[in-house]
């Protein structure tokens, strides 16, 4: 996939910005007017061609594109829907014809909009791309915000599911192996009783600020899954060592609350479950499983990170 793991940061380009399009076409005619027209633009551009669907592909595998210009044949409609698979950037089918069926298509499968080569120029072009581009980000902020815990600013249990299933299809492909650690806020509900709701979601934010510096790497994937319930996965081509990843955690934990001075105990409890190479079992059934070794261990010691 082209998209990271992290989604890029959003901003709306200023009309003099560098943007970097692929330009999908085959026909070399056809590329001389159009490179004309897209270079013509008040934009920077950075152009990049492909003449065939696969080199298209492996353009978009390769790097970050902010909108795909694709010219669009009679049989190529449902090729947007490969490239949707590959990219999240805007794409904009071309065709030679104003009512053209296939057009429609494309739409259906994906594509932002459609523009028709005779009539089109520099100035329609830009208009229309940074339109694109401009709906492209407030679709993705909306989608982002779907996808964080508001309270602690981690990713909530639909974002960590949704990019957790992408680190471990990236994982299996690799063929490396991942790890996942469940960790639990200890007595969250005494904090909020005793202390008041305000303070347990102050225990909430602390707890979410040491998981994240504990697991600092932008690959690692930290979440607060509900309520007091925390998931960080990560991927390993060498197994873990399960006491040094606890020690590294007790010694953030620590330090954060050495310097807070809390009127309660901040201390939490954790899992770690590691899978190697070839793996096969999905994301929920080894959610179920850390989340058991995590409650097992705590049961077991009865002693916490802390």
């Amino acid at each position: 996939m082209a998209s990271s793991l992290v989604p890029r940061p959003f901003s709306l380009l200023p009309v003099n910005v560098l943007q970097r399009i692929l330009l999908v076409e085959d026909d070399p005619a056809d590329l001389v007017r159009l490179r004309e027209i897209i270079l013509g633009m008040r934009s920077q551009v950075d152009l990049v061609y492909a003449a065939q669907p696969a080199d298209a592909i492996e353009e978009l595998d390769e790097r970050q594109f902010d909108a795909v210009l694709l010219s669009l044949k009679a049989q190529e409609a449902g090729f947007v829907k490969c490239l949707v698979e590959h990219t999240d950037a805007p794409i904009l089918v071309l065709t030679d014809l104003e009512n053209d069926p296939v057009a429609l298509q494309a739409l259906h499968h994906g594509a932002d909009d459609h523009l028709v080569k005779h009539s089109l120029d520099s100035d329609t072009l830009h208009h229309v791309l940074l339109c694109a581009i401009a709906r492209n980000v407030w679709r993705r902020q909306m989608y982002l915000t779907s996808l964080i815990d508001e309270l602690t600013g981690l990713y909530n249990r639909r974002g960590f599911m949704i990019l957790g299933e992408q680190q471990l299809t990236f994982a299996r492909r690799a063929r490396s192996g991942v790890n996942l650690a469940f960790a639990d806020l200890d007595g969250l509900k005494f904090i909020n009783d005793h202390f008041g709701h305000t303070a347990g979601d102050h225990a909430l934010k602390y707890s979410a600020r040491i998981l994240k510096a504990a697991f600092h790497r932008e690959s690692d994937l930290v979440a607060r899954i509900g309520g007091d319930e925390f998931a960080v996965l990560w991927i390993a081509n060498t197994p873990v060592v399960t006491d040094i990843v606890r020690a590294r955690l007790k010694s953030v934990l620590d330090s954060y609350v050495a310097s807070q001075k809390l009127p309660y105990d901040l201390s939490l409890s954790i899992g770690l479950c590691q899978y190697q190479r070839d793996f096969s079992c999905p994301l929920t059934e080894m959610l179920t499983e850390v989340d058991q070794r995590m409650y097992a261990e705590k049961h077991r010691t009865k002693t916490n990170i802390a």
